[in-house]
């Protein structure tokens, strides 16, 4: 289809612009793919946004059938540069983090949603991580330390600090975002363990959750999670 390939093509050449484009020019974009994303996840059937391509006054409007969109989107441009826009600006990688985050956070959403939100979170860090730490610069693997292990932990601390919950899929859906964030870290340590050199507290730290999330919870119910 004709259509699809210069959407496709002009996807693409948006990707390749961003190499280019200043770090405030990459903040505002991400702003506005959340708002996006928080308008279309917000939304309901019923609604009327986003029922058809523009609204009556002639403005496009984003599409509410494909609510992943968004999400998938920004994991996408998150590591088109992640030295420059990440790990080099704690601004952007804290938008990121957060973005990711909040719609981890939210109960309200499906299960396969949120975690989704937590693997493309775990994409981007470990992009993060293979690009910071590949060059032999002791200033910017400090910078990816930080950003990396920053984000994680900053991810992992919001499922936490979460109310504690007895339903039994919201266990499940929040166990796998545990153990999904701790693969990542353990993969990123094995990899690159011998260039962290000052956040090993935010790696203890992250080390302990699993044993807080156990003491919180009554044992019967995760044991029927599990």
């Amino acid at each position: 289809n004709n259509d699809l390939q210069i959407i496709e093509t002009t996807l693409e050449n948006l990707n390749t612009g961003f190499k280019n484009s200043s770090n405030e020019m990459f903040i505002s974009f991400t702003n506005s793919l959340i708002k996006i994303s928080d308008t279309v996840l917000e939304s309901g059937i019923d609604d009327q946004l986003g029922q058809n391509p523009i609204d009556e006054n002639g403005n496009l409007q984003p599409c509410i059938f494909n609510k992943l969109y968004a999400v998938n989107k920004m994991s996408d441009i998150a590591i088109v540069d992640p030295i420059n826009f990440l790990i080099k600006s704690n601004e952007t990688c804290a938008v990121i983090t957060n973005y990711f985050s909040l719609l981890a956070q939210k109960r309200q959403l499906d299960d396969e949603l949120r975690l989704l939100a937590c693997r493309n979170l775990d994409s981007v860090v470990k992009a993060c991580a293979n690009s910071g730490f590949s060059y032999k610069n002791d200033d910017l693997n400090l910078l990816t330390e930080s950003c990396v292990l920053n984000s994680l932990y900053d991810f992992i601390t919001g499922i936490a600090n979460l109310p504690y919950s007895n339903e039994l899929l919201v266990i499940n859906c929040e166990v796998k975002m545990y153990l999904q964030n701790l693969d990542s870290l353990k993969s990123i340590i094995d990899k690159f363990g011998n260039l962290i050199k000052e956040r090993w507290d935010v790696v203890t730290s992250m080390l302990n959750f699993p044993f807080i999330f156990i003491t919180n919870y009554d044992q019967p119910i995760l044991n029927e999670s599990t």
